[in-house]
């Protein structure tokens, strides 16, 4: 049985598979990886702005509180499972959905050809 993180994933990191722990582990794996393409991502359009110190002030403090939000709304939505074993990969869930729209985001405001 394979497990998809998502209706709309389409590619092979959102699948996990088989039994819980496997999907736990997997969804591990899965996070750290959009996590680094988050870091990528946010990285140049860091560079990006290099004129103007402002503006990578405001996305410094941005990224701080989307993090923190992202936290959040994570939890909550994982608390809905709390004490079942879905809890944790429903985080898991959640996490990547999140971070590959702010992926997404960031690449649309900062690295888009304005």
């Amino acid at each position: 049985m394979l497990v998809v993180m998502s209706a709309h994933a389409q590619d092979d990191e959102t699948k996990c598979c088989c039994t819980t722990a496997d999907t736990n582990i997997c969804l591990v794996k899965v996070q750290k990886a959009v996590d680094s393409k988050l870091n990528e991502t946010y990285q140049l359009a860091l560079k990006s702005l290099h004129e103007s110190e402002q503006a990578v002030s405001n996305l410094r403090d941005t990224e701080r509180k989307w993090l923190a939000y992202r936290e959040a709304a994570c939890n909550a939505e994982s608390d809905l499972y709390k004490g079942g074993s879905i809890a944790p990969q429903m985080y898991g869930f959640c996490a990547v959905k999140l971070t590959k729209r702010r992926i997404a985001d960031l690449k649309d405001a900062y690295l888009s050809n304005r």
